[in-house]
């Protein structure tokens, strides 16, 4: 069964702690992950964090 990652409706990993949102996704590969569902009110680290949007673009 593949997972559905779900960060964070508590805390704001993609504005406050995308190091810790970015071990989640090189523990869980794309492989094994069905949907990414990002929680946030500040979206800009998903533009300027390079390594966060390369991590992210392997999900596409």
């Amino acid at each position: 069964m593949r997972l559905v990652l779900s960060a964070s409706r508590r805390t704001d990993l993609v504005a406050f702690y995308p190091e810790v949102l970015l071990g989640a996704l090189r523990r869980y590969t794309p492989e094994r992950v069905h949907t990414v569902v990002l929680w946030t009110k500040d979206p800009r680290n998903l533009f300027r964090n390079r390594k966060l949007r390369e991590a992210l673009s392997t999900y596409a």
